[in-house]
């Protein structure tokens, strides 16, 4: 089953780009063969930040191909953060015309992976957490609205 990661780097995606080209063609290869259902990626603060949808299995290998080669990153499992909606608002402010396209795919995918993990016990909750089915996120109006017990 696929998760959201967040991916931050010690550093701009420009200078990682000279790392990158320093990889392996058997480390290339591998990170090409890698298939993310989608991504986002921002410079922040002087690093590079991704939020991918891959498998535990993918982004293990992933990370263990930037520590071979000394790129420092840290990897972090957000997919509680984005199901709670504590993640997902944050990300939107990243946005501007050079990554707009790929907001708007990650976020229609990121909308899709949410609806196929709600159950009507989490969305129950998320009304009382969030103060009223007004309130809750358009993915979760349209899970009760196309809810069938």
């Amino acid at each position: 089953m696929k998760k959201v990661y967040k991916i931050e780097f010690d550093k701009l995606s420009y200078e990682l780009d000279k790392d990158y080209g320093k990889l392996s063609e058997q480390d290339k290869a591998s990170i090409s063969s890698m298939n993310p259902d989608s991504f986002f990626d921002f410079n922040k603060n002087g690093k590079y930040i991704l939020y991918l949808i891959l498998s535990p299995l993918e982004i293990e290998r992933y990370s263990k191909i930037m520590d071979n080669n000394l790129i420092k990153h840290h990897v972090f499992d957000v997919s509680d953060d984005i199901l709670n909606s504590s993640e997902e608002a944050n990300l939107s402010k990243f946005v501007n015309s050079f990554n707009r396209t790929r907001w708007d795919s990650y976020k229609a995918t990121i909308e899709e992976w949410i609806y196929d993990r709600l159950d009507i016990d989490f969305v129950l909750d998320r009304i009382g957490q969030c103060g009223g089915i007004d309130n809750l996120r358009q993915v979760e109006k349209k899970f009760l609205k196309n809810y069938q017990p």
